[in-house]
């Protein structure tokens, strides 16, 4: 099919660009069912709608491909920006409630 043909041009270094090749078969993260609909995207990471499974909520999902990230100092800071994120509380400012990581990302 179309879509194994576009797996099959990913290189095996970035599990996150398979991932990505795959979406429409990825089903669930964790706790949340993807949806199609990508509401952001950047350099190493896309934000998509997904819904919480149990809470049956939607919620926004930064999906980050650590393996398109080159410098070093960037990787070296993901988990601070995460740490940070999760103590900030301010109605302007997406509230981060959990941080996960698979193989595949």
């Amino acid at each position: 099919t179309k879509e194994e043909e576009e797996s099959s041009k990913v290189p095996e270094s970035c599990p996150a660009e398979k991932m990505a090749a795959n979406q429409r078969r990825l089903a669930a993260i964790g706790n949340y069912q993807l949806s199609s609909i990508t509401i952001g995207k950047g350099s190493f990471s896309k934000v998509m709608l997904a819904n919480h499974i149990i809470l049956n909520k939607n919620v926004a999902l930064k999906v980050m491909s650590l393996c398109k990230i080159e410098d070093p100092y960037v990787k070296k800071n993901v988990q601070r920006e995460a740490s940070i994120m999760s103590r900030l509380h301010h109605p302007n400012v997406v509230a981060l409630h959990e941080v996960c990581s698979t193989k595949d990302f």
